[in-house]
């Protein structure tokens, strides 16, 4: 190989080492919300404005148990079907958003658990109070509007997972234990 053509070589060589090596040190994307695949969470407990209900997968579906009564809510934009547990309707359509919400996408936006820290996140006593049970139990606590009103801050206690959530998702989240509503 004559001198220029291995000068060429090896920049060549020493500029992919330069992009591997960049590309090493981005910062990974963010994970889902729950680290779990939707179809192995078999029970999902809401607790928004004192009320809770707890969710159970129950065969293909979700069933509703009543901790508390649980209204039945008008239909329109934005509503996903959860009616009274007291009746036994099945809340699988909302169930199934949340889940594919925070199993299988990333939060808006991602934060290290200490920067959640402080009363302007609303976590110092949270909004919403959500835990999930699959392969692991996931505890989500969710706080306050951000400052652009687009997402709300949530965190969960005992792992480093802290972010934004969709306002959309926190709404529907809050609706499942029969509070509030989707927020849109």
């Amino acid at each position: 190989m004559t001198g220029p053509a291995r000068r060429h070589l090896l920049g060549a060589l020493a500029l992919a080492a330069l992009l591997s090596l960049a590309v090493a040190m981005l910062p990974p994307p963010p994970g889902q919300v729950i680290p779990e695949p939707p179809d192995r969470v078999r029970s999902i407990t809401v607790t928004a404005e004192g009320r809770s209900v707890q969710v159970i997968r129950s065969g293909a579906t979700w069933r509703a148990q009543a901790p508390s009564q649980v209204v039945a809510e008008a239909s329109g934009p934005g509503f996903r079907g959860l009616a009274s547990p007291e009746e036994g309707v099945e809340v699988a359509d909302r169930t199934e958003w949340v889940l594919d919400q925070i199993c299988e996408r990333a939060p808006v936006r991602a934060l290290p658990s200490e920067a959640v820290v402080g009363e302007e996140f609303g976590l110092a006593e949270p909004a919403v109070r959500l835990t999930i049970l699959a392969d692991h139990t996931y505890h989500l606590e969710i706080g306050a509007l951000n400052p652009t009103g687009d997402g709300r801050y949530f965190r969960m206690p005992g792992r480093d997972r802290a972010g934004l959530i969709g306002r959309d998702v926190a709404g529907e989240i809050t609706a499942l234990a029969g509070a509030g509503g989707p927020e849109h």
